[in-house]
């Protein structure tokens, strides 16, 4: 388990990491200095490199340094710096004021959990409502699924939900209409996260321009097949010293969250589609089936794909805050409504700045992160009017293609 954090080597295969095993697992033979700063916004970084500095090891030939950004950025730029600052304090206001850690501080705050609990009940309600075959269970339940799943599922596979780690891990699967077990977690919170609309980097460009080789992405085929995983398990398990190496750990972790996600398939089709079927027919069955997944499709794809395709997203700077900012897209930040509809994704610029913030913070974050941007003439990308905004990325994605994106990128930074 090798890294590379700010041009030094760390061997971590025998460090227990507060956040799990997941984050060191991203970073395994990479340089992990992006992700490692974006989600540590309000840690000590004295301690931190205390405590790296017990792993160090000589330089591995085999792990590439970052080329992509200037890494001595995130030290020595003045926005960077006034930027992190101004959000420790945000975060230690509440750290005073709830009697709480900073990381704590971070994550839910009684209010979204009382949020949570609302769109918990409303959800069940209109699921017994589907469940009696009731019309307004048929439209209301996909919806209710919808605003329950975005507000937690991306707070929890962004490690932003709550500060007990073990409580995400158990709840990442149970989100099975989304995508199996950690293929969002690669391809999502690192590649994208860390190379927003860098061509042949960035994962979620591919349904766009469909620039993607495979082998960019070797991991993908490997997560996303549970019996590769059982196998591999049961195969190069360390029997002889009578534990499992650290990668083997991560796959018990991979192979129990596969399991439940399996359980999940399953009962979802019987709800949807089995009980429906032997009761009422075929026709009533594909009724209740297709409807809810169109409703929940369609949320799905107005509140996901807003935030980086338009034209002025594909632009590049190599200081990762600034590029953060330039390649992400905020829908009506101050809302509530779009918020809840959206589950924090309407402040994406703040998110992609600090994904291991809970997405409750994010609106006040965004006053920091607008006034900081007009102070150092840093565009900062939104609109308050949805139907343009969704307009403006079916133009985009239109005018988008494989040949001409460099160029686009190219023609913004001018």
């Amino acid at each position: 388990m090798k890294t590379k954090i700010h041009g030094k080597t760390y061997d971590l295969s025998n460090f227990k990491h507060p956040g799990g095993l997941i984050p060191l697992y991203l970073i395994n033979g990479k340089d992990g200095t992006c992700l490692f700063e974006s989600y540590h916004p309000v840690s000590n970084k004295k301690i931190l490199n205390k405590i790296l500095n017990k792993y160090e090891i000589k330089d591995d030939a085999n792990i590439k340094d970052e080329i992509i950004y200037d890494l001595s950025s995130f030290s020595f730029d003045a926005f960077a710096n006034e930027l992190k600052n101004e959000v420790f304090n945000y975060f230690k206001n509440i750290s005073i004021q709830n009697k709480c850690n900073l990381i704590e501080a971070t994550k839910m705050t009684i209010n979204r959990k009382i949020e949570l609990i609302v769109l918990f009940g409303f959800f069940i309600l209109s699921l017994h409502f589907f469940i009696q075959n009731s019309i307004f269970g048929l439209f209301f339940m996909p919806f209710f699924l919808w605003c329950l799943t975005v507000n937690t599922y991306h707070d929890i596979s962004h490690f932003a939900f709550s500060s007990n780690k073990y409580l995400e891990i158990c709840l990442l699967p149970c989100h099975f209409f989304i995508y199996p077990p950690f293929s969002w977690i690669i391809d999502h919170v690192y590649y994208h996260h860390i190379y927003t609309n860098i061509p042949d980097i960035d994962y979620d460009l591919e349904r766009y321009i469909g620039f993607y080789q495979e082998k960019n992405h070797s991991e993908n085929i490997f997560l996303n097949n549970p019996i590769i995983n059982i196998f591999d398990f049961l195969i190069f398990s360390d029997k002889k010293k009578d534990k499992y190496r650290l990668y083997n750990n991560f796959n018990i972790i991979y192979v129990s969250q596969t399991i439940i996600y399996l359980i999940f398939k399953v009962i979802s089709l019987k709800i949807l589609f089995y009980d429906k079927y032997i009761n009422y027919g075929i026709l009533y069955a594909l009724i209740f089936t297709i409807i809810p997944l169109i409703i929940f499709v369609l949320l799905f794809l107005i509140f996901t794909q807003i935030n980086h395709i338009h034209i002025e997203n594909f632009n590049f700077s190599n200081k990762f805050y600034r590029n953060q900012i330039i390649t992400s897209y905020n829908l009506c930040p101050e809302s509530f409504i779009i918020r809840i509809l959206s589950g924090g994704l309407n402040c994406q610029i703040e998110h992609h700045l600090f994904p291991s913030v809970n997405s409750c913070h994010l609106p006040n974050l965004s006053i920091i992160v607008r006034k900081l941007c007009r102070k150092y003439n840093i565009k900062y990308n939104y609109s308050d009017n949805i139907l343009n905004t969704i307009y403006d990325v079916y133009f985009t994605s239109k005018k988008i293609n494989k040949k001409n994106i460099k160029k686009i990128i190219k023609n913004n930074q001018k």
